[in-house]
This record gives C-alpha cells, sequence and structure tokens, in this order.
C-alpha cells in the first residue's frame, strides 16, 4: 500500500509542530513542507533582542534547520517556496519558488494549514518608505540590525546620536526602545491609545510609562500617527507625523500588532471565524475535508469566556500544531475542551458551520469525507483527583459526590460546618449526588496558609463558631480556618 502524503504549509511553529508529530504517529508517511522565508523553526520573540545585540547571531534564534529535520525527521522541507493557491477538489497546491519565479503544482492527501499572522502596516501616507520597519520574519529583524549599524558608525563621529520613532507600545515596541536605548539611540513611542502595553491594567501600565521615561524614553500617548515624511516621493523616512507635534526620525518600526494571514485559506473555501481566523473544530479540521489549520491563523475556544478567540502566541501555535499533525496522520488528538486542560482551546463540538460541506446533518463532524468520524469523548476523572477538584469548583452544575481520605463522602478535600441561622439541608458536604444542594458554609485549608477572612475566620455573615482543620494554627499556637466559598454576594472567600 502507499504511503499517504502530508503537505504543511508555513514551517515556523505550528508547521514544525505538526510535521514532527505526525511523523511520530506515521513512521511510513511522507511529509513536505513549505515555507515562504528562509528559515524555519525558530523564535520570533527574540528579535528585537538580535536587533539590540544581545543575540549576536541570527541562528541562535533558529531551534531546528532545514537539513535537520530532512536527516532527523525525514521531513522534506522547502524554505523560500510560497504555496499561492489550495485545489481542495483535486488535493493540489500551486507552489512558487522565490529565488526564480518558477511554479508547479504539489499534490497531497491531507494537509495542514499553518500561515499565521502578518504584521499590521496602518494606511497612512509613506508606510512603505525605506527606513520603516516590522518585526515579524527573521528577515525583518536582520533588515532592521543592518539599518542600526548604518546608523551607529556615523552618529558617534559627528557626536550625534541617531533617532528612533517607533509607532505603537506593545511587547515588541518596548522591548525595541530597550535595546535601542542601550545602543545609545534616542527614541520615541507614539501609541494611538491613552496608555502604553494597551489592554494591560491602567496601573501597570503607568508603572511602565513612568520607567521608560526615566530612561530617556519619550512617550506620546492618545496619539494617532497621520504621516511618515520623508526625502522625495520615495525617499527613506524622516520624520513621524502626528496630529500634535512632528517627531524627527532616522529609523521607524511600526509595531502596531498582526492580523491572521487567511488570504489562502479564504480562496479555497475555508470557513472563517467570528474573529476573523480559520475556524476549526475540536480536531483542527477545518471546513473543507482533509484539511487542518493551526497556528497564528487559527482561533481557538476560550474555556473561561465560552467563545472563539484569537491567541496569536508561540505557545497556542506548538499545541494546536501537534494536535493537527497527530489526527492528520490518523490520529485522534483533542485540542482543547471546556473543563479540561488550560484557558484556551478549541471548540468543542462539531456543527458549528451548520450541515456539513461533505454530506452529514448539522451534528456531523466538520470536514466530512476523510475526517467523518464521530469526536472522542473525554476521558472521565476519577472522582476525588485534583483534576476533578478543579472542575468541580469551576462549573457547580457538573460536581459529582467524591470522598475524602477517611473514605467518608465529602466534597472535594473541604471540612464544611453548618451555618447557625440558614437551613441546612439534608445531603453531601460537597454537593451530594441525589436531592437538593445542602445550604452548608464550606471551610478549607488554604494551600498558602493565609487566612482569605481575617475577619471572623469563617464566610461573612456566618455567626457559626470557628472551626478547627487539623494542622493549621495561626498566632500565638491557636488554631485557625481559612474560607472557600461565599454564602452571599459580596463575600470574602
Amino acid at each position: 500500500m502507499a504511503s499517504r502524503r502530508l503537505v504543511v504549509v508555513g514551517g515556523v511553529a505550528a508547521g514544525m509542530s505538526a510535521a514532527s508529530r505526525a511523523r511520530r504517529v506515521d513512521p511510513q508517511m511522507e511529509i513536505v513542507v513549505f515555507e515562504r522565508s528562509g528559515y524555519v523553526s525558530y523564535g520570533s520573540c527574540g528579535i528585537p533582542y538580535f536587533v539590540g545585540g544581545l543575540v549576536e547571531r541570527l541562528e541562535d534564534l533558529v531551534v531546528y534547520t532545514p537539513q535537520f529535520f530532512r536527516e532527523k525527521r525525514r521531513i522534506d522541507v522547502h524554505v523560500g517556496h510560497e504555496v499561492t493557491a489550495i485545489d481542495p477538489r483535486s488535493h493540489r497546491v500551486q507552489v512558487r519558488r522565490l529565488s526564480d519565479g518558477e511554479t508547479w503544482e504539489a499534490g497531497y492527501d491531507v494537509l495542514v494549514l499553518a500561515t499565521g499572522a502578518y504584521a499590521v502596516r496602518p494606511p497612512v501616507p509613506g508606510v512603505e518608505r525605506p527606513g520603516v520597519f516590522v518585526m515579524r520574519l527573521l528577515e525583518d529583524g536582520m533588515a532592521m540590525r543592518r539599518r542600526v549599524e548604518e546608523l551607529k558608525a556615523p552618529a558617534a563621529s559627528a557626536g550625534r546620536a541617531p533617532r528612533a520613532v517607533l509607532v505603537g507600545a506593545g511587547p515588541i515596541g518596548l522591548e525595541t526602545a530597550e535595546n535601542l536605548r542601550r545602543l545609545g539611540f534616542e527614541v520615541a513611542i507614539v501609541e494611538v491609545m491613552p496608555q502604553v502595553l494597551p489592554g494591560y491594567h491602567p496601573e501597570l501600565a503607568r508603572i511602565v510609562e513612568q520607567e521608560l521615561r526615566r530612561n530617556g524614553v519619550e512617550v506620546y500617548t492618545g496619539e494617532p500617527v497621520v504621516g511618515i515624511e520623508g526625502q522625495g516621493e520615495a525617499g527613506p523616512a524622516t520624520a513621524v507625523s502626528t496630529p500634535s507635534r512632528t517627531l524627527p526620525a532616522d529609523l521607524v518600526l511600526v509595531a502596531t500588532g498582526v492580523r491572521p494571514q487567511v488570504a489562502l485559506a479564504r480562496a479555497a473555501g475555508i470557513a472563517l471565524g467570528a474573529t476573523g481566523a480559520v475556524a476549526v473544530d475540536d480536531h483542527l479540521r477545518t471546513s473543507v475535508p482533509d484539511i487542518f489549520a493551526a497556528g497564528d491563523g487559527v482561533e481557538a475556544w476560550h474555556r473561561v469566556l465560552e467563545r472563539p478567540v484569537w491567541i496569536p502566541l508561540g505557545t497556542t501555535s506548538n499545541k494546536q500544531g501537534r494536535v493537527a499533525g497527530e489526527n492528520a496522520a490518523g490520529g485522534d488528538a483533542l485540542s482543547g475542551h471546556r473543563g479540561h486542560g488550560g484557558a484556551a482551546g478549541v471548540r468543542p463540538g462539531s456543527g458549528a458551520y451548520g450541515p456539513d460541506p461533505g454530506g452529514g446533518g448539522a451534528g456531523a463532524p466538520l470536514g466530512g469525507g476523510g475526517g467523518s468520524r464521530a469526536p472522542r469523548q473525554p476521558r472521565p476523572l476519577l472522582p476525588g483527583t485534583r483534576s476533578h477538584r478543579r472542575l468541580a469548583r469551576g462549573r457547580p452544575e457538573e460536581r459529582a459526590p467524591a470522598r475524602r481520605a477517611n473514605g467518608r463522602p465529602g466534597g472535594f478535600g473541604r471540612k464544611a460546618h453548618r451555618c447557625p441561622g440558614r437551613r441546612a439541608e439534608r445531603g453531601a458536604a460537597g454537593g451530594g449526588s441525589g436531592g437538593t444542594r445542602p445550604l452548608l458554609c464550606p471551610t478549607v485549608r488554604s494551600r498558602v496558609g493565609r487566612r482569605l477572612d481575617r475577619g471572623s475566620g469563617v464566610a461573612q455573615g456566618c455567626s457559626a463558631r470557628k472551626r478547627t482543620p487539623r494542622g493549621v494554627k495561626g498566632r500565638a499556637g491557636r488554631k485557625r480556618v481559612v474560607t472557600r466559598g461565599t454564602h452571599q454576594a459580596g463575600d470574602v472567600g
């Protein structure tokens, strides 16, 4: 029987994780990876420190080379190759070699889409001028470092510090500001939002802004960039304009965020979610049969908000890549499930897109065709285990009876007492498996050994005398208790 062929589009975090996992699951599978840039499997978060010289060599940011994947894992990696089109009906992709423009078609049995995200350039005049940089690929870091080196030598001989303007005060902008200040640059940050680190708590943002100013960084918040000026029509950038001021610049970095790279998916008829990223099910199948997706261009399911979200982070990309690769090779892995694992995963269930294009009903697994098997049900958690206790605390309706260490029925490690003045119904302390839920005041040992309520030692509104869990002591050797949970809205717990 001929081996199946897996084609992976994109070779950074999610793409190479998918290819490597597929190789482990199916040693006989033919695996081909097409990556548009010149590198695979690298840490882009270190690019600001490469620009600043703390990371001396670009190779220090590369985890594995294409040669390693070919020799050690038998994965055929093609860098400098761009997939320009996907034909789901014929199971073929169109590939263009960037060095000479040659194009050809390659077939696949199953495909993993890991095209990632692209750096956003705001639609202002002059944003495409020479001397205006973004920071997404290793090639972006190389170009910016060359410009930094060009500016350092003449400025040192002239006795004038080169000047950089950073558009955007997110993590990339702040890390670059730190590195450029260390090299002796004059640095100004322009942010359209009213604070640095948009999305962070204002108190934290104020501390960061004070530290920036203390280190000589000019910070202008609440000011949108209206244009980037330069020499002539296409000359290098010389200034950044806002409604309030014009800032001279020898170097401009645009760090205004990223967006999912979905043009290829959209052209192939793959459904996108509400966030603008590729929509997937809990096996990371897309709406097109035999096509999986993972990484910065794909949605994830947030189990706290209980809705799809877009989280362009390396941790999410690597985890999704492993799941997509295993399932593409014939495995049955789940990428997150409500009530299991961390805060962000992939939505369970398969009826997110209505009727399946492969012919199934609304409840059929998404993708149809080769991906028509029913999603695997999550493995039940054993009552009394740590994972089960976490699940029960987060979802009261899913609580199940557990047992204490002494074998008696109890509630997930809690020690409970009845609350005078409130009617306590019969049942197990943790909620019981039948009847009504008891109105008990739970008191538990604190993992960090501190009281959550320093007043009465029990939940507010409870007039019961203190109960003493074994082995928990307060000042002067007196035993004390710590509360968890609440009686009423506003209680400490």
